[in-house]
């Protein structure tokens, strides 16, 4: 399992991770939310169900999104389903700590108050997100919280596969994610604080992530 984080490394693992612990220990983690990211069929939702169900003080953060509800959805659950008007009076009233048009389709979003109610009860917001909201919220000169991001990455034949397995996709909309899969790599070395190899099993993963948090986030 390989870990990167910004700058140059060495590519043993031992090395690489102690470097990284020496790095995170100079953030500070208060007033912080914690981002899951990832290219499609990486594994972001298992992985998200893990930590919620081992850290009890990590929360969940829903987004906003104006797509259809799909068959078997929950509203309220992983998204909270609104219309394209709803969205953009949202935008225009500065409610949303970003936003993004994911794949020039659906907007998808996170609302600041949101944030807010989970820090001020001591939770930490644990949110997924994609590289637009990401790389706006990094650039802003006087960001509102700290974040901490954790990107997951597998090998193109591996998204593919993972793709195909959860039911039949357009030619086109399978293109469209190859594409931008290649984007968030890039954008993922600039922006994100770690970025992990989750081509392997679940549990490997997952373990690796717990290593992280658990240097990260004392009070879970």
């Amino acid at each position: 399992m390989n870990i990167n984080t910004r700058g140059n490394y060495s590519k043993d693992f031992a090395r690489n991770f102690i470097e990284f612990l020496i790095y995170i220990k100079k953030l500070n983690m208060e007033n912080t939310i914690l981002f899951i990211m990832g290219v499609s069929g990486s594994g972001k939702s298992t992985l998200l169900d893990g930590l919620f169900s081992t850290y009890k003080n990590l929360a969940k953060v829903q987004s906003y999104t104006s797509r259809p509800q799909r068959m078997g959805e929950v509203d309220g659950d992983k998204y909270n389903f609104i219309s394209v008007d709803e969205f953009k009076r949202g935008i225009i009233n500065n409610e949303f700590l970003e936003y993004a048009l994911v794949h020039q389709k659906h907007y998808y979003g996170t609302k600041k108050q949101d944030i807010r109610n989970k820090l001020d009860v001591g939770l930490v917001p644990v949110k997924e997100i994609d590289m637009q909201g990401l790389e706006k919220l990094k650039r802003e000169d006087a960001p509102v919280f700290n974040y901490f991001s954790i990107f997951l990455d597998v090998p193109e034949e591996v998204m593919i596969q993972r793709i195909k397995m959860r039911g039949e996709m357009l030619d086109e909309e399978l293109n469209r994610r190859i594409a931008s899969s290649y984007k968030e790599r890039e954008k993922a070395k600039e922006y994100c604080d770690a970025i992990i190899d989750a081509s392997g099993g679940k549990s490997q993963v997952i373990e690796q992530v717990y290593h992280i948090i658990d240097h990260n986030f004392k009070n879970l």
